[in-house]
């Protein structure tokens, strides 16, 4: 009877033993479940944090963008004005000093121009500069502020050799667009010169058009002259 209980009370303490073990694995199973799920979630805030981090970066990149757009086209629009004014003074005046003082600002004008490379816009000032420019050259001028208007001046003029643009217009327009639907509406191949500062992808594909000579901005009078000429000998 001894040795039956004996055993009796050795297997219910087994049994009970097994069970508590039992337990435990479920109650670390159960916890490692936690943290993994813990774990998972401290990942998808970081994954969050990470995109949104991301995102921030493409916005100020972007904001960045824009105010060196708009800076580039305060500081360096009157900067070509003034380059191509220069030139245009240097032609016109006979005194060998005041040639001479023209050349050293047109020096000076040129190592600003180094300072500065950003995008350039359409601007009134650089496109009266560029007329008084070629006109003293002996070039018949015709200018235009907008498609509409270049498209009016072609049909008055009955045409024209050479087309000299900026690549951003007034009101979203192109120098691009206006190239192109003036080149339609002629029936011709337009020989044209794209004044830019724009370095994108879009605007370096252009340089494929054999009729079409791509210009950085600012650039000097007698570097602009020889591109104009060598446009309309070509």
């Amino acid at each position: 009877m001894l040795s039956g209980l004996t055993l009796a009370v050795l297997n219910f303490r087994k049994d009970r033993l097994l069970r508590w073990e039992i337990q435990q694995r479920v109650e670390d199973a159960a916890r490692t479940n936690r943290q993994l799920e813990e774990h998972n979630l401290e990942l998808a805030r970081a994954a969050e944090l990470a995109r949104e981090a991301k995102e921030s970066a493409r916005r100020a990149e972007q904001a960045k963008g824009r105010f060196l757009a708009m800076a580039s086209h305060d500081l360096r629009q009157p900067l070509q004005a003034v380059s191509l004014l220069n030139g245009t003074l240097q032609r016109m005046v006979k005194d060998p000093q005041i040639k001479q003082a023209l050349g050293r600002q047109d020096e000076a004008i040129g190592s600003m121009s180094q300072l500065l490379n950003a995008l350039l816009e359409d601007d009134p000032d650089v496109r009266n500069a560029t007329r008084m420019l070629l006109a003293t050259e002996g070039y018949a001028v015709v200018t235009a502020a907008s498609l509409a208007e270049a498209r009016q001046r072609l049909h008055e003029s009955g045409g024209t050799d050479l087309l000299v643009t900026d690549f951003h217009l007034a009101a979203g327009e192109t120098g691009v667009e206006v190239i192109s639907r003036l080149r339609e509406e002629s029936g011709t191949t337009l020989k044209a010169v794209l004044l830019t500062g724009d370095s994108s992808s879009a605007v370096r594909d252009l340089a494929q058009d054999p009729d079409l000579r791509l210009v950085s901005k600012p650039v000097q009078a007698e570097a602009f002259l020889e591109i104009v000429r060598e446009q309309l000998a070509g």
